[in-house]
């Protein structure tokens, strides 16, 4: 991926069109990787074992190859028809419980900070558990501090 840019100019033309992903659902944020969205295809197709036999026979994995994409359209608007499931085009994280349990844990957050103190002000340079206020011996800080350099020293190389 890094080279990306330099050895295959228009395989990155179309990754920074967003041709690397494709929406299954009408949900928002809700695209998939096409190697994961062509496993998913496999694995509705071959059901229980239903298809592993199709690997035995060449002309059978042709049609599977051509057919297969179709025949899992077709029984998923089955289901989708027979089930009645209504599909919600909201993100999951838009659901009532869950911005009500966001909200709970922002609240309790801000509870802490007010009652201990915010620790985003403090001029300490010691690394402090935050719930604890425990003070993190200073070899960790200073391991934690040069992570990101350490990182991207072990990717160059």
């Amino acid at each position: 991926m890094v080279e990306l840019a330099d050895k295959h100019l228009d395989v990155h033309a179309e990754y920074l069109n967003g041709n690397f992903t494709v929406q299954k659902s009408p949900r928002k944020f809700s695209l998939i990787a096409k190697d994961r969205s062509h496993k998913q295809t496999n694995k509705v197709f071959q059901g229980n074992g239903r298809a592993s036999d199709l690997y035995d026979y060449k002309d059978a994995i042709a049609l599977y190859i051509l057919a297969g994409p179709d025949c899992v359209r077709i029984i998923e608007e089955f289901e989708r028809v027979h089930k009645q499931l209504e599909l919600s085009t909201g993100h999951h994280e838009e659901a009532r419980s869950l911005q009500s349990r966001f909200l709970q844990d922002v609240q309790s957050f801000m509870k802490v900070v007010i009652a201990m103190g915010n620790p985003f002000l403090s001029t300490c340079q010691d690394l402090i558990a935050l719930d604890t206020r425990a003070v993190m011996d200073e070899a960790v800080a200073v391991y934690l501090c040069q992570v990101h350099e350490f990182g991207q020293a072990l990717h160059e190389e």
